[in-house]
């Protein structure tokens, strides 16, 4: 989910290269939003994070900041691990579902069909070499 940036509310001080707002209260630095959220709403829960609905750092805009996992977050966001998530099917074209897909213990994503196909294609090269096959 994402917010208009039009509502944003920019941090006017200090912006780090990254694109997050930072100042210094009582001799501590803060992440602007932090500060803001802290500061408007509340704590911030042990082991959550801040994310920006609207994808612009430097928003302090309260209903733009939703407390999350770390995790969560980075899925919401433009990264690999999203895009990746957001794929319906394999490279190969063979569809991402619940039949067709398994997920290996690091919780990457992938296809029975290929990995059939790579199986057979192994135990065909170990057979021809006379060594031991994998399982299908």
């Amino acid at each position: 989910m994402t917010v208009s940036t039009d509502d944003c509310v920019r941090w006017t001080g200090t912006i780090r290269p990254d694109g997050y707002g930072v100042l210094v209260v009582d001799g501590r630095q803060w992440l602007a939003h932090r500060w803001a959220y802290t500061t408007e709403a509340g704590p911030i829960p042990e082991g959550l994070v801040i994310d920006h609905l609207c994808r612009n750092r430097s928003c302090v805009f309260i209903p733009h900041l939703d407390v999350t996992t770390i995790g969560e977050n980075v899925l919401r966001g433009d990264t690999l691990p999203a895009a990746n998530l957001k794929k319906t099917r394999c490279p190969q074209g063979h569809p991402y579902d619940e039949d067709n897909t398994y997920t290996d213990p690091r919780g990457h994503r992938h296809c029975r069909v290929c990995g059939r196909a790579r199986c057979l294609t192994y135990n065909r090269r170990k057979r021809e070499g006379g060594e031991q096959s994998c399982a299908l």
